[in-house]
């Protein structure tokens, strides 16, 4: 496994525990002081987890790109 996966794998993980946690405080923030259900949060709410999953992506892509290449 090399650093692009590596580092893609992780940033993808980071931007999924980020989404996660947005949704939980959003949660417990309307339960505890609104009393109704709200709307979720989507995806592209948020830029951190946005980029970060991006970010991630484009450096997977980069190392099956470059594993392709050392193959030939």
């Amino acid at each position: 496994m090399s650093k692009f996966s590596y580092y893609g794998f992780l940033l993808l993980i980071v931007g999924g525990i980020f989404y996660t946690v947005e949704r939980i405080v959003f949660y417990i923030f309307y339960y505890l002081y609104v009393s109704r259900i709200p709307e979720k949060p989507y995806l592209w709410s948020n830029v951190f987890v946005l980029l970060f999953m991006v970010i991630g992506l484009i450096l997977i892509f980069t190392d099956l790109i470059n594993r392709k290449k050392e193959q030939k």
